[in-house]
């Protein structure tokens, strides 16, 4: 499997968690899974990486049971950045890391 294949698999199953976990409670074992996906990320691409490990850090504010509350623009904006933003910023990585190694 190729590295941007691969990017795109961990990217996949972080959407997933964020998707089947939407609401803003406690959540610990969602926590858990977003920073184990981040961690797996580490032997595959470092730029990655560090987006799902900012994603693992957001994911212990979002899903809190005040700590969302003290972050600009709340719950909502969390969560925007966690699955659109930074999943967006990882699956361009894996197109970068694609078009380098002459993919289509």
């Amino acid at each position: 499997m190729s590295i941007p294949d691969k990017i795109l698999g961990v990217a996949a199953e972080i959407e997933s968690v964020l998707s089947d976990n939407d609401l803003s409670i406690a959540n610990p074992m969602a926590i858990k899974r977003l920073e184990f996906l981040a961690t797996s990320m580490a032997g595959i691409d470092h730029y990655a990486y560090r987006k799902a490990s900012k994603i693992a850090s957001l994911a212990v504010l979002f899903y809190s049971d005040r700590k969302h509350l003290n972050y600009h623009g709340g719950a909502d904006a969390l969560y925007h950045e966690m699955r659109h933003a930074l999943l967006g910023v990882i699956r361009s990585q894996a197109g970068i890391l694609q078009n380098a190694a002459g993919g289509t």
